[in-house]
């Protein structure tokens, strides 16, 4: 894909549940959570500094070779809210290690934290 991508001067739009197969093919990475985008930016800005909670998670649950099981801190807690009754405010909240009374009220709008980096999240 990326040989063709070079030669051929393709764009693509690659869907993944797996956020290390990320850092080989994508240059800009929109992160979604319950079918809206929580975190958008290039790569290298994502990977060094993941703004949004569930994006951090996503990066502690991906296997590492120095450690031998997946502590603790990598494990998003929780179910996954129905789509259909959402939670009112942010819709991570119910799992979110950064909840507080502030998450439940309005829906955070998906802001620019950083130049060309924005995050859906009043906690960062």
């Amino acid at each position: 894909m990326i040989d063709l991508q070079k030669e051929l001067d393709l764009t693509y739009l690659f869907i993944t549940h797996d956020i290390s197969v990320v850092k080989y093919i994508s240059d800009e990475v929109a992160v979604m959570y319950l079918g809206e985008i929580v975190e958008q930016t290039d790569k290298k800005t994502l990977f060094e500094n993941p703004r949004h909670p569930y994006t951090r998670l996503l990066f502690k649950s991906v296997p590492d070779i120095s450690r031998p099981f997946l502590s603790e801190d990598g494990i998003i807690k929780g179910e996954i809210p129905n789509p259909t009754r959402l939670p009112k405010g942010c819709f991570f909240s119910p799992r979110c290690p950064l909840k507080s009374r502030d998450c439940e009220g309005a829906h955070p709008l998906l802001e620019e934290k950083s130049p060309g980096h924005f995050a859906r999240c009043i906690k960062v």
